[in-house]
């Protein structure tokens, strides 16, 4: 769960015999005639990061379990003497913390006596989103009866205050990538919000909790965790007007596992009231795009950061954005 990365195909097939000891087998093996062969090839970063995999079979009220080390690039698992019938598949990637850092889930029909042939694709796992609200400085927390977290993009998750608390937890999955979230605060029932924060950016890594401690009374966000993406986000993000000031040119650098990126996604916001809006996508060999600043002429000011694409639409940390004053002034 430490990388975002292009994904490896697994292939599962049904094979006729059950090789070695390499897992443990909860409940005892049934005495079917169907076999399993799951093989793939790991990417080198992912395996660099994981020490074992665990293969899940489940057939009505069935569950068998396997725990298979991880020892290079080339991981193959053999079980045999299942019953025919409609089995569900589960393979999860385990990094060295003990947290699934990848996962497959699929449907297949095994036949007594015949080979089967399945493809699975192993894609990230989600992340956990764990938000403590602290109210003890809010000068209306009497008033506070629920909250929500609005995470964009992803939805909302909400929680009712605990009589007597000044603390809300509030939890939400979702997929590893940069988010921007805010916190808002309600009284019996989620309208006419009695308080909404700014829109604040988090970063979210495949299968690891990120903790935010939120303070209402300063909005202040202490993020705990590690992040790993990849691609890795944009360097060296500038701004600077051209063209007599009538146009901003932003150019950037290429992240780590840059050639994992295909396109750039260039993003602007006006307040910090704003969330960040996707203008631009450009294509991963681009490092500059121009912006027609020529009817700006009102003095304001906007924020612009870039995040970088892989081919399977896995998305970067933003990089660190860039504050522009119009209307732009030229050198």
């Amino acid at each position: 769960m430490k990388r975002v990365h292009a994904l490896p195909v697994v292939v599962v097939a049904l094979v006729a015999f059950l090789t070695g000891c390499m897992g443990r087998i909860v409940p005892s093996r049934p005495p079917g005639t169907a076999s399993l062969a799951v093989e793939t090839v790991l990417p080198a970063e992912v395996v660099e990061q994981t020490n074992q995999a665990e293969l899940i079979l489940r057939q009505d009220s069935r569950e068998l379990r396997y725990d298979v080390p991880i020892e290079d690039r080339s991981f193959r698992f053999v079980v045999g003497s299942l019953y025919e019938g409609n089995w569900e598949i589960t393979l999860h990637i385990i990094d060295s913390e003990g947290d699934v850092v990848y996962r497959a889930v699929a449907d297949v029909p095994l036949l007594s006596d015949q080979t089967t042939v399945a493809q699975l694709d192993l894609v990230p796992a989600p992340g956990l989103l764990e938000v403590y609200i602290d109210l003890s400085t809010f000068h209306d927390k009497d008033r506070v009866g629920r909250a929500r977290i609005s995470v964009s993009p992803g939805g909302y998750s909400s929680a009712i205050r605990e009589d007597g608390s000044d603390v809300i937890h509030i939890t939400r999955e979702v997929a590893p990538r940069t988010y921007d979230f805010r916190v808002s605060l309600y009284g019996d029932e989620y309208s006419n919000a009695i308080y909404n924060s700014p829109w604040r950016p988090v970063d979210i890594r495949p299968g690891k909790v990120t903790t935010v401690i939120w303070s209402v009374s300063t909005g202040d966000l202490q993020v705990v965790g590690e992040v790993h993406p990849a691609p890795g986000r944009p360097e060296a993000l500038r701004a600077e007007p051209v063209e007599d000031g009538s146009t901003l040119r932003l150019t950037w650098g290429p992240g780590s596992n840059a050639h994992y990126a295909i396109a750039y996604r260039i993003y602007e916001r006006s307040t910090p009231f704003d969330y960040f809006r996707m203008i631009q996508e450009v294509p991963g060999d681009t490092f500059e795009w121009m912006i027609d600043a020529s009817r700006l002429t009102t003095p304001h000011t906007r924020v612009y950061a870039v995040s970088a694409v892989s081919s399977l639409g896995f998305e970067s940390l933003r990089s660190e954005p860039v504050v522009v004053e119009f209307p732009l002034t030229s050198k």
